[in-house]
């Protein structure tokens, strides 16, 4: 009698995310936008950075982000180069609150520098002639 025998083995291997980090670039707005790294980590002199700068009162900068997905294969891809809008909205508040208090300034300086004709100084008074 002849024995006849089958197996089967299925092997899988299922690549999954592993982790997903955020870098961020905080550069002069007058410079074109940064491209996305090219290394996981990015190197410290690209200038990408794992920590949110502050906002700093008067700056003209802008501040980029990138979000970097790391699969458990180790292999990694960046998202797109995108702007902080928060970061934006922060220069704009304080861009229009000095414009504000730009205008408070000019308006307070002249009515410190406005002088009053004869017409509003009060009768018997030391400027009335009469």
């Amino acid at each position: 009698m002849a024995v006849k025998a089958s197996a089967s083995i299925t092997l899988s291997f299922m690549v999954d995310i592993k982790a997903t980090y955020r870098y961020y670039k905080l550069q002069a707005s007058t410079a074109s936008a940064p491209s996305a790294p090219t290394a996981y980590p990015p190197s410290s002199s690209s200038g990408w950075d794992d920590a949110e700068p502050r906002y700093t009162s008067g700056s003209t900068n802008t501040l980029y982000f990138v979000d970097c997905t790391v699969l458990t294969n180790n292999s990694f891809t960046y998202s797109k180069v995108s702007v902080s809008s928060s970061y934006e909205a922060a220069k704009e508040a304080y861009n229009k609150a000095q414009n504000a208090q730009n205008t408070a300034n000019s308006a307070n300086s002249k009515i410190d520098n406005l002088e009053i004709g004869g017409r509003n100084l009060l009768r018997r008074s030391k400027g009335d002639s009469k």
